[in-house]
């Protein structure tokens, strides 16, 4: 997939366009790939449109539409991101881990923290889903509460995540102290780290720098 300029990609897809035949999921994706590598999200959707239009539309995998997923949702286009999910529940395409990954963050990073945690519940629900459900997924959907200052629902879903038996991460416990520091809630703070010394999940600089942030934004330097 050498195609370095919009033009020139404009140009292969009106090539692939003219082709009569199904087109396979290999020269497809490939396409999607290099329309999500230079940015050319439009172009992608119009591919898409006139995919759906002629009715031959291609069976993609799971990692296509993840990182389909990941492009929209990085260009804030929540709504495609939103369409391409509801697309793999109709296709009958089965999520991976990285598949919900990307959409969790893509839901995340455009403030629909809450829309992710849904979707994380509702795949927890499932029998053959719930095992896709990772640390990764639960701690990004911690990271959307954290950035939103939301502490009490940062702390509902870590209850969630571990009554799941899902295990927590370094990076966890530090998206929920910086939660803490960010919302003046540190008299939460010695009770993660009891919790990370039960799980033997050792802290590191950015634990304990986290830490010092949220003691002096309370004004509480002697701690």
């Amino acid at each position: 997939t050498g195609f370095s300029q919009p033009a020139e990609l404009r140009r292969v897809v009106e090539l692939i366009d003219n082709i009569e035949e199904s087109i396979d999921e290999v020269l497809f994706s490939s396409v999607i790939e290099a329309c999500i590598r230079i940015k050319q999200m439009d172009l992608l959707s119009e591919l898409m449109k006139r995919y759906r239009q002629r009715g031959g539309f291609v069976n993609l995998s799971a990692p296509t539409y993840g990182s389909m997923i990941k492009a929209y949702g990085q260009a804030g286009e929540v709504q495609r991101v939103q369409e391409l999910w509801v697309e793999m529940q109709e296709q009958g395409v089965k999520p991976t881990s990285i598949t919900l990954g990307c959409l969790a963050e893509a839901l995340v990073v455009n403030s629909k923290a809450q829309e992710a945690w849904d979707l994380v519940r509702q795949q927890m629900e499932d029998e053959e889903r719930r095992g896709c459900i990772n640390t990764v997924i639960y701690s990004t959907v911690l990271k959307g509460f954290a950035v939103m200052k939301c502490v009490e629902k940062v702390f509902q879903v870590y209850e969630e995540m571990r009554a799941s038996g899902i295990s927590c991460n370094t990076i966890t416990y530090n998206t929920m102290l910086d939660a803490c520091a960010k919302s003046c809630a540190m008299g939460r703070a010695s009770k993660l780290l009891e919790d990370m010394a039960e799980s033997c999940v050792e802290p590191d600089i950015i634990t304990y720098s986290t830490i010092i942030k949220g003691y002096c934004v309370e004004g509480d330097v002697d701690r």
